[in-house]
């Protein structure tokens, strides 16, 4: 379910385009259950309402807080979801959409009754104060005080997820969805990454997909997930770089497919020939008497040859971004080491070489690659494996290898060309790197940052955007902030230039893409100790252990500098908890603490615990 109450109409239709229609391609029918969301409008950088205060992009919405949005979440009627519609967002710079996860789950017409009920009532609401806030002057003088549609914005969330919770089926405690499904069109010419962060307490997920104009489709496996029936997770979704991107989700929930329809990639409406859509975005190869010539239980590894034309062919498919994966009735060891003897086995993403049907490995592929089942093609010379994956996937198409040296000359294979087609492959082999690294270390949370190859670089900022973005930090975390000092851009540029003042700032990245300045640091070093008057880490590299590393950094390079400890004055506030946690994980001592403040003191000498899970660049030429 979608937040309806701050949707503005008037903002939504200065949008260039009104007119795109799109009806999702997973049916209602098709899904047992939904686990209940509720998205809204939230921020990466900043934790209300201290935020509101000292944040220039401030815009207050009808109840005071924040407007992330451009026109708050819209319900866009031409492009429907099961709800009916769907949810139009035009993201704003540092916007997400953010939900918690409840513990009850629905059938997709008992939420869109919810949902058609919950925006009736919202626009009572709304209509009601535009009315009475028209005769209220401290209201339209944005005091916030006297602010009573906030107080009743509350009270309906409070018994809108009452009445959820109450009539919700089945038991919460029995449920596990099959998949996290995400559905949207986007507007945007050019594609970009959706990142999705998940919070189950002790266990954070992190990944993205490449949302490319017009519709897309997604599964990712619900046993990514750690606590989805807790009642105690999170989740939040927002374009990499900060990218104001218009996208229309119709799908962005988990959900549990009935069993008539099995694993399989949602039904799609018919297109060229048997259901099949008008371009192939990924071929599956045969490779007895196909790839290769022969059959390998009958042959040895030794003898099996790859024509020259079937090489040719692998590589111009490649070049015209077109994913290739391998369907094959093998022992996978076997065949893999003659594909990777004959150095092609870089092209296969998500192979499926194995004893089982072939159609429902092409569903597994499918649902891993995350395109539908429409946009591939078989290439086998069996009659029989193809007449099977005709029979249960007729949106499938099939070849016979006789039909390789013409296959580019089909017009299901004329696709665009472009530098990002062209890597697509690469973005899939991080893809199942990714998830290989995650099934390795479930659990073992410092192992598998370490595989994530997180690299910290340490740097003086001096240039003109690094002096920008340290300060917008320092103006906007809360969460983890040390002291919460608010700088104006006069007292920021002081502070850089000042003597025996030690000025850091944090750039993180890992393998699977770049986190940017994350954080800023000053360290005071003009007395008898050095004391780190300001701290700030951005929310999007919490609970990745920045700050533990950074802190350890921080204490080798002032021991070799000759000081024997690092003091700090952590002050407290509601929202800089987490923070308070870093400095009791680690050996600092508190030894002069007040209601408000209290004073840590590291001893060099207990240095040590933290080094080796992220790798530490100094740039800071000190």
């Amino acid at each position: 379910m979608w937040e309806p109450e701050f949707a503005d109409r008037k903002k939504w239709r200065k949008e260039r385009d009104l007119t795109k229609k799109f009806t999702s391609s997973l049916k209602p029918q098709d899904i047992e259950w939904v686990q209940l969301f509720y998205w809204r409008e939230h921020c990466l950088e900043c934790a209300p309402p201290e935020c509101y205060k000292s944040c220039t992009f401030f815009e207050a919405r009808r109840d005071k807080r924040c407007v992330r949005a451009a026109y708050g979440i819209y319900p866009n009627t031409a492009l429907k979801g099961y709800l009916g519609f769907g949810a139009d967002v035009r993201f704003k710079k540092w916007a997400k959409l953010g939900t918690n996860l409840y513990p009850a789950v629905f059938s997709p017409v008992q939420l869109r009754k919810f949902q058609n009920i919950d925006r009736f009532t919202s626009k009572i609401i709304n209509t009601v104060f535009r009315v009475t806030n028209f005769f209220n002057p401290l209201d339209r003088m944005n005091i916030k005080f006297h602010n009573p549609q906030r107080q009743l914005f509350k009270i309906q969330t409070y018994l809108r997820e009452r009445l959820l919770r109450k009539i919700s089926s089945p038991s919460p405690e029995t449920f596990l969805p099959d998949c996290l499904v995400i559905e949207c069109y986007s507007f945007e010419e050019l594609s970009f990454n959706l990142v999705i962060e998940y919070n189950g307490g002790e266990f954070i997920y992190r990944d993205s997909v490449k949302v490319s104009k017009g519709h897309n489709y997604f599964e990712i496996s619900a046993e990514k997930f750690s606590g989805i029936n807790s009642g105690e997770s999170s989740m939040i979704v927002y374009p990499e770089n900060n990218l104001e991107a218009r996208v229309v989700f119709t799908w962005l929930d988990f959900i549990k497919k009935r069993e008539t329809s099995g694993k399989s990639s949602p039904p799609v409406k018919p297109a060229s020939q048997n259901g099949a859509a008008s371009k192939v975005k990924c071929v599956a190869w045969d490779l007895d008497n196909t790839m290769w010539n022969g059959t390998l239980v009958d042959s040895s590894s030794r003898e099996i040859s790859i024509g020259e034309d079937r090489v040719k062919l692998i590589k111009q498919l490649d070049e015209r971004g077109i994913i290739q994966t391998v369907v094959s009735k093998n022992d996978y060891q076997e065949a893999w080491a003659v594909l990777e003897k004959h150095e092609i086995a870089g092209y296969f993403v998500y192979p499926a070489i194995n004893w089982g049907p072939k159609s429902e490995n092409l569903r597994s592929c499918a649902q891993a690659i995350n395109i539908n089942l429409d946009t591939f093609a078989l290439i086998d010379d069996s009659a029989f494996e193809r007449a099977e994956v005709q029979s249960a996937l007729p949106q499938v198409r099939v070849y016979t290898d006789e039909q390789i040296s013409e296959l580019l000359n089909y017009p299901e294979f004329d696709v665009p060309v472009t530098e990002e087609s062209r890597n697509r492959r690469k973005s899939y082999l991080v893809q199942m790197q990714r998830e290989k690294v995650q099934e390795q270390h479930r659990g073992d949370y410092r192992s598998f940052l370490k595989e994530c190859r997180m690299q910290l670089t340490l740097f003086c900022p001096k240039e003109e955007k690094h002096l920008l973005r340290c300060l917008e930090l320092i103006q906007r975390s809360n969460q983890l902030n040390l002291s919460c000092r608010r700088y104006s851009e006069k007292q920021f540029r002081e502070l850089i230039s000042s003597n025996g003042i030690f000025c850091v700032a944090l750039h993180c990245k890992d393998k699977f893409g770049d986190y940017g300045t994350v954080g800023f640091a000053s360290i005071d070093e003009r007395g008898a100790v050095p004391k780190i008057t300001d701290l700030v880490i951005s929310c999007r590299a919490a609970k990745k252990l920045v700050e533990h590393t950074f802190i350890e950094w921080l204490g080798k390079k002032e021991k070799a500098r000759g000081w024997r400890c690092l003091e700090t004055t952590f002050v407290k506030t509601k929202k800089n908890g987490p923070l308070g946690k870093v400095f009791e994980e680690m050996p600092f001592e508190a030894f002069d603490e007040e209601r408000e403040n209290v004073v840590y003191r590291l001893d060099f000498e207990n240095l040590g615990g933290w080094s080796g899970v992220i790798d530490v660049i100094d740039q800071t030429g000190e």
